[in-house]
């Protein structure tokens, strides 16, 4: 049988694995060196924008100093928006017919919406849709 460390009940998250790193390897820093290039989102240009807006602060001067406020430049923010949807109003004319004979009623039920709903089933879900999942 293999020697642990310590008792039985002692926990597996506690049972040292390896011993510690060199004292070298910790003083080093981790991650990426200084100036690596960038594996991040990729941002896209004016040609490739939709909507190009231009946004500067209402103020020229500082409020806490009232020293006149100096252009340093412009900082890109690009993101994807959509557009907002707007519902459309539907009126369904579901005909109904009778058999003479047995007086039963017979229709088509609406595939696009539940029974006794107000809102169809694309709305509610892009409802959902919206609101679950953060945006």
């Amino acid at each position: 049988m293999p020697k642990k460390p310590f008792d039985s009940s002692t926990p597996s998250s506690k049972i040292p694995i390896k011993p510690n790193s060199e004292e070298e390897a910790r003083r080093r820093r981790g991650g990426r060196p200084p100036g690596h290039e960038g594996a991040g989102r990729t941002s896209f240009s004016e040609d490739e924008a939709d909507v190009v807006e231009d946004l500067a602060p209402d103020e020229h001067v500082c409020p806490h100093c009232r020293c006149e406020l100096l252009d340093i430049g412009i900082r890109d923010r690009s993101y994807i928006e959509i557009e907002p949807i707007k519902p459309k109003k539907k009126l369904v004319h579901i005909h109904r017919r009778i058999c003479p004979g047995c007086m039963k009623t017979f229709e088509r039920k609406p595939t696009d919406v539940l029974p006794r709903a107000q809102i169809g089933n694309r709305l509610g879900r892009s409802a959902c849709t919206t609101t679950t999942s953060g945006g």
